[in-house]
């Protein structure tokens, strides 16, 4: 089950800087600004001046970067936004130890079988990566001065964005304050489901394009597909709470 199987959509996923085929001049750039300016301008190239309506979803620093593009102003046809799995609290308490997991993460991996092992295996062990032929797309520990202006504000920034928007989340106990205070007085749609880890969209995939599908509808973004009802039934979504107004 997808999101497009669901309603009637298209969706535009952005190779942002340092993550995948992309080449920039400054690479270590990673900076909040940059790359809201980034998918500002991605979409200025695609569409000109006759934009479609558009809905940012992002995850984790992506999120981050949905929502600082958002309160940018740079896309003027936004209609809405979706967060999944970032709060700003939480984010910033992470990167206390960012260093030092970047550290502990081999520097090569002899295939692209290891890496893929490593990565759901989260392995630590390096010591059989002899033939050194995948490295990491970058040096993410020389960006660190942008790391902080990716979560800092966040909250603020989000609940101030004046489009309809939701936060998904994995566990109730991210929320902080402010999202708390914001989420009780109705000023976004929050979504939770539980037992799932950080990257919620592939432990549940199903499940997410489902809440995406009825934030879209709910919210008349969209029309739903023929079978919107009966893909809503291929698996029950979680704990609702706190619709917006």
């Amino acid at each position: 089950v997808s999101v497009t199987s669901m309603v009637e959509c298209r969706i535009l996923a952005i190779d942002l800087r340092g993550h995948g085929d992309t080449i920039t001049s400054n690479e270590k750039d990673l900076s909040a600004k940059t790359m809201a300016g980034d998918v500002a301008a991605v979409l200025q190239k695609l569409y000109d001046v006759d934009p479609p309506p558009i809905i940012l979803i992002g995850h984790s620093m992506g999120g981050a970067i949905a929502v600082h593009t958002a309160c940018s102003n740079s896309v003027p046809s936004l209609i809405g936004l979706a967060v999944i799995d970032v709060v700003e609290g939480t984010a910033i308490d992470a990167l206390n130890s960012m260093q030092s997991f970047l550290r502990s993460r081999p520097t090569h991996f002899k295939s692209l079988e290891h890496a893929i092992e490593w990565c759901v295996r989260s392995a630590q062990d390096a010591s059989e990566l002899n033939m050194h032929k995948y490295t990491w797309r970058i040096n993410l520990g020389q960006t660190e001065e942008h790391w902080r202006g990716w979560f800092t504000g966040l909250s603020n920034e989000f609940l101030n964005c004046q489009v309809p928007k939701m936060l998904l989340l994995a566990g109730i106990d991210r929320l902080d304050k402010d999202l708390t205070v914001g989420q009780m007085q109705g000023k976004f749609q929050m979504q939770v489901l539980p037992q799932c880890g950080h990257a919620v969209h592939e432990d549940v995939p199903e499940k997410v394009a489902e809440v995406v599908a009825t934030f879209l509808v709910r919210h008349k973004f969209t029309e739903p597909a023929a079978n919107f009802e009966r893909c809503k039934q291929h698996g029950k979504i979680g704990m609702l709470s706190g619709k917006q107004r």
